[in-house]
């Protein structure tokens, strides 16, 4: 772990020039499953339809072409996001939370594509004032709530989450659905367009994302992006040039 990068990440943090990208791997020392798991859920939910593919986002397409109820596709997911074990002592979202509860320059911006309910909870307990952002009605009322009483972090949940039981499920239906969550994106550019982005648990997926850190990245290469890789024992940082 490089003393450096820390050093860069804490002052920019201080700053306010920060903003957080968290995906599947951050939930998954709290036992969330991960899209592997999720297939297997699936899997065994429909046997008799002879699914062939072991992808996620092949499996839910295929699902839905057989007339398979997107409700009860949901329904399974649902019912399958929770922590099998968990590692409470070293539980990211806290950690998380006890960071930001120190950093000077607030609204703290978090974006992540996670379903599970842990950051809400964890901010919750750290006594964090926060506005939850699931789709893109919420966007439009958040001047006014900046305007009331200014919130210390902005969690926007880029593809919903089982608060709302909404869920953008697959790439294809984030892509498909860009126009009406138009609103949704162009919030998420502009801050990539103003701070740094802190990468944790995130693998660079999601086709809608990338599509807009690309686009953003392309026309500003004076941002520097830090990639979190989290395991059991370790967080190890890594740095690059937008």
């Amino acid at each position: 772990m490089s003393t450096q990068v820390l050093s860069e990440i804490a002052a920019n943090l201080k700053k306010g020039r920060v903003s957080f990208l968290l995906g599947a791997g951050f939930s998954a020392p709290l036992g969330y499953p991960l899209k592997d798991d999720l297939s297997r859920a699936l899997l065994a939910n429909f046997p008799d339809l002879n699914l062939q593919s072991r992808q996620f986002d092949v499996i839910v397409e295929d699902l839905l072409r057989r007339g398979v109820n997107r409700c009860k596709i949901e329904e399974v997911v649902l019912n399958n996001l929770r922590p099998e074990n968990a590692y409470k002592n070293q539980n990211p979202y806290k950690m998380l939370s006890e960071l930001i509860k120190h950093c000077p320059q607030k609204p703290i911006y978090i974006f992540t594509t996670n379903w599970d309910p842990e950051i809400d909870s964890a901010l919750t307990e750290y006594g964090l004032r926060f506005l939850p952002i699931r789709g893109q009605e919420e966007i439009s009322t958040l001047l006014n709530k900046l305007k009331e009483k200014e919130p210390e972090v902005i969690l926007v949940k880029m593809h919903g989450d089982t608060i709302s039981k909404k869920l953008v499920l697959t790439n294809k239906e984030a892509l498909e659905n860009l126009e009406e969550r138009k609103n949704l994106y162009m919030f998420f550019s502009g801050k990539l367009a103003e701070n740094s982005l802190l990468i944790m648990g995130y693998s660079m997926l999601d086709q809608d994302i990338v599509q807009f850190y690309n686009l953003i990245r392309k026309g500003n290469s004076t941002l520097t992006d830090y990639l979190v890789l989290l395991g059991k024992n370790q967080y190890l940082f890594s740095k690059g040039q937008a």
